[in-house]
């Protein structure tokens, strides 16, 4: 008996301190259509609505997916840097080529 007492009671205090992480925000709109977001109610000439929030989904992180890796298309950017390196080094053996035959 004495353990039951002693989850109900845990298990209250869980509720209580899940219930502080929620977060009330109210959101008006001024006669000029100025949206404003403040953790207070503005005056009462504004169109104001509450809205509540939960801790755990305040993050813009939350509902960003995970990105997406083509193989394909990734190949397709390393060939052409590669190319591009290529062509970049063959023009600095022109050019030291030209500068040495200049210079004797």
């Amino acid at each position: 008996m004495k353990r039951a007492r002693l989850f109900c009671c845990f298990l209250l205090s869980v509720l209580f301190v899940a219930q502080s992480f929620a977060l009330t925000v109210y959101r008006s709109v001024d006669k000029k259509g100025v949206v404003t977001y403040s953790d207070k109610p503005v005056s009462s000439n504004h169109d104001t609505k509450e809205i509540s929030l939960s801790q755990s989904r305040t993050s813009f992180y939350d509902n960003v997916p995970a990105p997406t890796i083509d193989p394909v298309k990734e190949a397709k950017k390393a060939n052409l840097l590669k190319n591009n390196a290529m062509r970049a080094s063959n023009y600095l053996v022109h050019i030291a080529a030209y500068m040495s035959l200049r210079n004797v």
